[in-house]
This record gives C-alpha cells, structure tokens and sequence, in this order.
C-alpha cells in the first residue's frame, strides 16, 4: 500500500498569505486593495476556506477527531510542565516564605508553589544504628543502606526543632528504577515508619503531615510537625529527631545518599496574576488573611459577590485596604461591611464573596483583555509564543450583560468544547491558545470591552528552562526579608515537558493500544501489567495459565479460569512475609483489570537452590579457575530462566557449556543436584513452574595438565 503525504498541513489563513503573495507579485499593477472589504479578498477567503475543508476531507481525520480518538483511549494530551529543582536555604533568623517567592535562574524565573518556614538551624549529626557521622562529613553517610535489622536513623539538630509548626526534612536516595506512584489512593505502602522526637525523658511521635518519599521509596520531602504542648530536648548530641521501621516491607532497602534540612522545591514558572478567594465566614470574622508573593507588588483587581455574578468594588465605591502583617501574611479589609453583611446574608457560610486578584506589576498596566466581536471561536493569543501557559493552574473570569448590569463569571476549562451547551461558559486549549464556543457548543462572550480578566496565569518554558547544579543563587528581591538568606541549588532541575504534539500523541496512541492498562487477557498483557505495577522495582515475571499454585504438571491437570503470576523482586528476600504488602498491590492492579470468570493467584517464587558436582583437567591456570567456572554457570542459569522457554535443567546443555570453555581441556565427571528434585536417567532435573534456581555450591575437583 502506497503511504499518503499528510495533506492537512496548512489552514486557510496560510493558504490565504500565499495567494496575497502571489497577487502581490503578478497583479501588483492591477490589483491594489488587498483589505477585507474588498469583494476578492473576501472570495478568495472562501475559496481559502474551501480549500482547508478539501485537505481536511481527502485525510479524513483532522486532529480533533485524533483528540476524540485519544479520549476514548483514555488517553489525555500532555499539557507543558514546569522544571523542578530542589534548593537549600540558610537564613540568620526564623522566616516564612510566602507562595511564589522567586528566584533568579539566569533568563529563567523559579518559584516556590506554598508557603514554607524556614528556621535557622542545621543538622550536626546523623546516626544509622550505631555508627555516627558528623554532618560535615556528610559523604560518609552515603550509600548507607537503611533500616538493617530494624536499626533507626537518628539526625541531631543543631537547635530545637520548632513547635507547632511544620517543617520539612528533604531525604535523597539512591536511584532504583522503581516504578511511579501515579494514584495514591490505590497504593498500599511497602513500610510501616514512625517519627519520634525527644521530650523530657520520652520520645513523642511527631505528626507526619505529608509523605512524598512514599516511605523511603523515593527520594524527596517529608513534612512534619511537634505534638502541641511539648518540647523539644537535647539528648546525647543534639535536638533528635528519629525515624523507625514498624512494619519492613521492602524489596529493595532503601540506599541513603543524604538528608538535608530548609530545603524548598522551586518550579519554572512565571506568575503573572494569582487569585485569592476568601468565604462569607472568613469576611464576618474579619479574618481574610492570605500569602502571596506578589502582594508586594501592591497591584490588585477586587470582585464582590452581588447577585447574578461578581461586580468590580470599584464600581459600587467600595474601597479597601491590603495590609501586611507578621510573618510575610496580608490581610484584606474593606468598606461598607454593614451593607455587604445584608448583601451576602441569603450566602452560606462557606460561600465565596471576594476574590482578590494580586497582579505582577509589568503585568496589570494590560490585565484586562478584550473579546468584543461576539463571534464564534474567538481566541486570546499569548504574545510571547516561546512560552507555555500552564493551563490547569489558569481561572479565568469573563464579563456578562444581564437586565441589571454587567457581572463578572469565572469560566470553566473543558477539554472538547463539542461536549457542552450552547450556555455553558467554558473555553479549551487549541495549540496553547484560549478557543471560546459558538453558542451551539459552548457561550459567546458577551460583546463589551475589557471583558477579560485573568485570576491566575502562569507561564513556563518547559524543556527550555533546565538549568544545571548551582545556577540559582540568590532571590529576585531580597529587600522583602529581613535577614539575609543564602541559597544553594545542589542539584539540576528535571521533569520539565513541552505541550505535547499531535504526531506525539499519534505516537503514544499507538504504543497505549498494544498495552492496555484497562484489561488483562493474554499473558503479554498481564506480564504488561505487573512489570509496571505502581510503587514497585520488579525483575521478572512469569504468567501461568490455567494453573494454581503447587498444582502437578504432569500436563492432565488444568485449571479452568485461573491463571497464577508469579513475581520475583529484584532481591531474594531473607523472609518472603515481610513482602506481602508488595504483592498486595499487584493483586489490587490485577483484580481491577481482570475478566470477571479469572481467578488470579499470585505469588513469589519458590528459591531452589543447585548444587553441582564436577571433576576437569585443565590446560593452564587463570586467576581464580573455580571462581571462572562458577560466574559462567551462574550466568548460564539467569539466561534460560529469563527466556522462560524451559522447566528443565538439561545436563547435556551444562556439559556443552563447560567443555566450549577454552582452559577446560577435559570433563570426567559432571553432576547436577537440584533440591526437591529426582534427577532423570540423562542427569536433567525439572524445575517447578514457580520455581528460581540459583547457584548454592559448586564442589569441583580440578586437576592441571602436566
């Protein structure tokens, strides 16, 4: 079959620009108005048109119709993500820092995403059992393998840890190919841990208040915070702050690499506006207190509730007042409360009544846009076009007419503006450029100017804004602290993506139908399945169809509708038990995607160990003959039992083997002795078909050619 070009290239505005230019230099002399009044540009427009709708039908699927084929797949278009970088901060005296503090990355800009505290304090020491490590030779620490025989991890702080407050300890670890955890809610930790502080004479639980180490899975935070009432006291060589195993579940222990404390995680973004709303209760106890870095900026829109929608303060001569209080917090006060009281009394209490809109200051001399032909798929169209907009942080108000005036509504994102109402307010995302509906498939914006009002907007780079260890340094405007604050990017950033392509998606497309997530049917697919299981490092696995556990496979015997999966972590563990959370969560995937008649078993494999026997003259002598010998057969071993294409251990094959080595001049004896198993007339022994061989001993007898 002869593939087609992609015909579905150019839209008729590009198809429009090369028939002006073709006019230009041909007809220059005879056709002179090339405005949209004129009667043959406004021909030619439809021609342009006509022309896009022939390329569209000759391929048949444009990308709309990519994008719906997408959806069915569950498959959602990968938006432009921000990259990450973890920095440690060290400050002269306690400080907070609000949401969207910057810093300066060379052309970049960097924020923090919330609030953190910073205390003025350091880690002096770490202890892993019994062996302690100054904290200046924090390189000692590394590669330590945690939680061996249920020994804790110990790190003395140079000052008591602070009360009733959060604060975070960043953990590194070594890399473990381990696979993401995408839902939380559907992962079943590994590890049971527990943070412990010293108090007089006591060690107290500490709250944990937030995991992204999952467990010491992965590397990253861990927020804590002080029981209420209680202090932190010093105890053999510092403030300790402990961290035990409860319950060991893991399949590989986790390898420290090293702990770090004020540690903030930054995002390539750029925040142009933020939104922060506050409820009727919040007004009534003139509690609207907020943090927003570009407060500062002192640049703000406020909106009022007010029947039909949301009204600028402005117009009801409404004044208010933003002032800064302790702690890097604001708060919002405003005028007329008794009148806004009666206003809001039909509310409830959790009701929004405010929005304050904080604006960086470049950004807020244009904050209000305009959208006033009231036509169909009206577009906003960023002016810096190397940039991305991240889109699920944008809220995005619009003005209204009704009867009894204009109102701001806050307008909702949607993926296929196909899907709604002709009056639902909503907009999508075309090519990182806001689509507004026709009202057949979502509102027209009313016809009125400066109806445009972004509450949050935020731009970022994606791939372009990686940045290398030690490039941020310092923050965009230090003068907003009152102390002086060092800052030390120890690591380069990640994790930044650009919007994903059409022929991107295409591509993913293809690779997400060969391995659904969403079923389990063929041994390929469930093999898919559990190599990828959420949380999880795994070696191999082995699908057995129509088979239970310890079932005889004398090739009579079948089970109907079952199938058993056998699963080997990348460690032969000491005590399988300990495991058994990590095959609950393989068990949890598989039940979610199995056919309902399937009955699933799954289980670990059954370690069986081999000795072997043998007698060899040999030609000369290398290094270590028996050690040689035994690496070859050990590797030999790993390779037929990951090709999975026998259960037998053929003697004959280890015979071939050892012979083809080139320093074995001869075989007199050879023996394979597999434990639980008879051995046939031919030496070969059958492996169960859960069973993992290793090499336990190798008893040779060598003797040297004279």
């Amino acid at each position: 079959m002869i593939p087609l070009d992609h015909m579905n290239t150019k839209d008729s505005k590009i198809l429009l620009n090369e028939a002006l230019q073709k006019i230009t230099l041909q007809y220059h002399d005879l056709w002179t108005d090339f405005d949209i009044h004129d009667p043959g540009i406004t021909f030619l427009e439809l021609l342009c048109y006509l022309k896009q709708k022939q390329q569209q039908s000759m391929e048949k699927i444009d990308d709309k119709t990519i994008l719906q084929f997408a959806r069915i797949l569950h498959i959602k278009p990968k938006n432009a993500q921000p990259e990450k970088v973890f920095v440690e901060i060290t400050t002269e005296k306690d400080i907070f820092m609000p949401r969207g503090t910057t810093f300066l990355a060379k052309q970049y800009c960097y924020e923090n995403s919330k609030r953190i505290f910073l205390q003025n304090n350091q880690i002096d020491f770490i202890a892993i059992g019994n062996h302690i490590i100054k904290y200046e030779q924090n390189e000692m620490a590394k590669n330590s393998i945690l939680f061996q025989n249920n020994e804790n991890v110990v790190i003395y702080f140079h000052k008591p840890l602070p009360a009733q407050q959060e604060f975070s300890i960043y953990i590194e670890l070594l890399e473990q190919n381990r696979n993401a955890v995408i839902d939380e809610k559907q992962f079943i930790p590994l590890s049971t841990l527990e943070w412990k502080y010293y108090t007089k004479n006591e060690w107290h639980s500490a709250q944990v208040i937030q995991d992204n180490t999952k467990g010491f899975l992965f590397s990253g935070f861990i927020t804590l915070r002080l029981e209420q009432n209680t202090e932190h006291c010093f105890f053999e060589r510092g403030f300790p702050l402990s961290v035990e195993v409860k319950q060991y579940g893991y399949e590989i222990p986790p390898i420290l690499q090293y702990i770090k404390y004020n540690v903030a995680e930054l995002w390539q973004q750029q925040t142009k506006a933020m939104c922060v709303s506050f409820s009727k209760k919040e007004f009534l106890q003139n509690n609207m207190v907020f943090d927003e870095y570009l407060a500062f900026d002192n640049c703000f829109v406020l909106l009022c509730y007010k029947e039909n929608g949301f009204v600028d303060v402005e117009s009801e001569n409404i004044v208010f007042l933003v002032k800064r209080l302790k702690n890097m917090l604001f708060q919002l006060g405003v005028s007329h409360r008794e009148e806004l009281k009666k206003q809001f009394d039909l509310l409830n209490e959790q009701d929004t009544v405010f929005h304050l809109i904080c604006f960086q200051k470049e950004y807020y001399r244009n904050a209000y846009k305009s959208l006033e032909r009231g036509t169909a798929k009206q577009k906003i169209i960023w002016e810096e076009q190397q940039k991305y907009c991240i889109e699920d942080s944008v809220v995005l108000f619009l003005k209204s007419k009704y009867d009894k005036g204009q109102y701001w509504n806050r307008w909702e994102k949607c993926d296929f503006l196909e899907q709604k109402g002709k009056k639902e307010r909503c907009y999508t995302f075309e090519k990182n450029n806001i689509v507004f509906g026709d009202n057949i498939h979502g509102k027209v914006p009313s016809r009125i100017p400066n109806n445009v009002l972004f509450g949050c907007l935020q731009f970022t780079y994606g791939k372009k804004g990686k940045i290398q260890k030690g490039v941020i340094c310092s923050l965009e405007k230090q003068q907003y602290f009152d102390t002086n604050i060092i800052v030390n990017q120890f690591q380069q950033s990640y994790g930044g993506e650009n919007a994903e392509t059409i022929e991107e998606l295409i591509k993913r497309m293809e690779i997400t139908a060969l391995q659904n997530t969403y079923r389990a049917v063929t041994a390929e697919e469930y093999q898919t399945l559990v190599l990828n299981c959420q949380g999880l490092c795994v070696k191999q696995v082995r699908v057995l169809p129509l088979y239970r556990p310890y079932m005889k496979c004398d090739g009579e015997e079948f089970a109907e509708n079952t199938v058993t999966i056998v699963v080997e972590p990348p460690i032969q563990p000491k005590n399988t038990k300990v495991l058994y959370n990590y095959l609950q969560n393989i068990e949890q995937l598989l039940k979610a995607t199995k056919l309902i008649t399937t009955q699933i078993f799954v289980m670990l494999p059954e370690y069986i160990p081999l000795d072997i026997y043998g007698d060899f003259i040999l030609q000369y002598t290398i290094f270590d003959n028996q050690k040689a010998i035994q690496n070859v057969l050990q590797q030999y071993i790993e390779k037929i039992q990951k090709q999975n294409e026998s259960n037998m251990l053929y003697h004959g094959d280890f015979f071939s083997l050892l012979e083809g080595l080139e320093y074995i001049k001869e075989i007199t004896y050879l023996k394979l002795e597999l434990y639980g198993s008879k051995s046939n007339q031919f030496g070969d022994s059958t492996i169960p078909p859960y069973g993992k061989v290793y090499l336990r001993n190798c008893y040779f007898n060598m003797t040297y050619e004279s």
